[in-house]
């Protein structure tokens, strides 16, 4: 022991600098698998938004106008105004690799464009990303692929920005030519920004653009244009996983988290606990936990709701939930509440029981508590009447506050609203224009 001390009197300088380079390497080391980790193979990159040519020739309206043809592209900023001319597409590609595309004759004036994915300083600091435009004239399809926090939001607005179309991890199309909107994947609130009613359209329903209570019969719809746009999605999110192989291929070092990264890519779910269990020995706490599970997630959500997907999104959802801070924890139920209810119904559509069994569970667990009203009627009107009453049927743990609400809204008549809706316009028309609404009546009644 004298001998040990002695030597470090008599080296004290190079000790130091001995101690002083491992801490160097442990830090060093230390941020490289936490760069690997939180690289691009689990987050994402921003780009710069742009419209890209798919079909013959566009405009861009500015102080100047920029004419693009097929495959050429061009970045975009708020107040451009994107037009398509006659038998031609295009496709705008938002900063967090969300798409709409345009048909031909169609015009869309753009008035937000904010991304920032952690203005939080924090780890697990929520995101803003937020889009915002008008549909002037023709029909647009719009694929939402990340999941939106609280923070964030895309909202395409229409009839001359009187109505407000907001979507959360939402696949819908607006069709002004055909005089519908259409939630083809989760459900859209619809806001009058004139009176401030709120409506929403649940999943897989259109309604019309002027009548907004009004069913479109499916066989209305316009099919070829809905079916070409489903296949330019699959095209479109195989693409996108490629990106994320080839990523992970890149960035990540350490063989066991590439090949447990590589089965979440290719849909297998067998060894998620083994991730998670990876993931929280290279995070150094629960913060830097979260934003890594979160970041993960970013990149599964738009994938296809397979039976193995929909475990993983289920089990990764959970996860994120358990290791949230109290400040997050409850907007991320509410969010992934609402999230696996709609998965839930694709599992049972799909017949996949086992898969429907676990999700459900989880659900449950979440509506047996007492939660605000509010928020859970704004999580069930997302849901035709059918599915709520299924899950008022289906669900045996319920707490009585969604109970009560359920209840009120397996009453709901969509006819009557329609009906008085429709009485409210008819008696503003005639507060405005006095008796010539009456002699137009009487004319059509004779």
């Amino acid at each position: 022991m004298k001998k040990i001390m002695s030597f470090l009197s008599r080296n004290k300088i190079a000790v130091l600098v001995t101690l002083l380079t491992l801490g160097l390497i442990f830090i060093i080391y230390s941020d490289v698998s936490k760069n690997n980790l939180w690289a691009d193979s689990l987050s994402y990159d921003k780009i710069n938004p742009y419209v890209l040519v798919t079909n013959w020739q566009a405009l861009i309206k500015r102080e100047k106008i920029i004419k693009l043809i097929s495959w050429e592209k061009n970045d975009i900023i708020i107040w451009d105004k994107i037009i398509t001319l006659e038998n031609s597409s295009a496709t705008i590609f938002w900063p967090d690799w969300s798409v709409t595309r345009l048909w031909e004759k169609s015009s869309v004036t753009i008035s937000e464009i904010t991304f920032n994915p952690h203005p939080n300083p924090l780890p697990g600091g929520e995101g803003i990303n937020r889009v915002k435009f008008n549909l002037d004239s023709g029909k647009s399809w719009s694929n939402i692929i990340r999941y939106l926090d609280k923070n964030s939001y895309f909202i395409e607005t229409y009839e001359n920005g009187r109505l407000a179309a907001t979507v959360r991890w939402t696949v819908f199309e607006i069709n002004l030519t055909n005089n519908y909107i259409h939630s083809v994947n989760h459900s859209i609130a619809i806001e009058d920004t004139e009176t401030k009613e709120e409506y929403n359209i649940p999943e897989w329903e259109a309604r019309e653009i002027k009548n907004i209570l009004q069913i479109v019969q499916e066989k209305l719809l316009e099919k070829s244009w809905i079916d070409w746009n489903k296949n330019e999605d699959l095209i479109y999110i195989n693409e996108l996983i490629n990106k994320w192989k080839n990523e992970i291929s890149k960035t990540i070092n350490d063989n066991d988290l590439k090949n447990l990264l590589t089965n979440i890519v290719d849909w297998k779910s067998e060894n998620i606990d083994s991730l998670k269990e990876k993931i929280q020995k290279i995070t150094t706490n629960k913060e830097d936990y979260n934003k890594v599970l979160l970041n993960l997630y970013q990149n599964i959500n738009f994938l296809p709701n397979s039976a193995k997907n929909l475990e993983i999104k289920n089990s990764l959802r959970e996860e994120i939930i358990n290791s949230a801070t109290w400040i997050n924890k409850q907007n991320f139920i509410d969010d992934f509440m609402r999230l696996n209810l709609f998965d839930y119904f694709d599992a049972v559509k799909n017949k996949e029981i086992t898969t429907s069994n676990k999700i459900k569970s989880n659900i449950e667990k979440y509506l047996k508590q007492d939660k605000n009203s509010q928020t859970i009627k704004k999580i069930l009107n997302s849901f035709d009447k059918k599915k709520v009453e299924e899950i008022n049927s289906k669900f045996s743990w319920i707490s009585s506050a969604t109970k009560d609400i359920i209840d009120k809204l397996k009453d709901k008549n969509i006819w009557e609203e329609f009906q008085a809706q429709t009485q409210k316009d008819l008696e503003k028309a005639t507060w405005i224009f006095g008796g010539f609404v009456d002699k137009i009546k009487n004319y059509f009644v004779k």
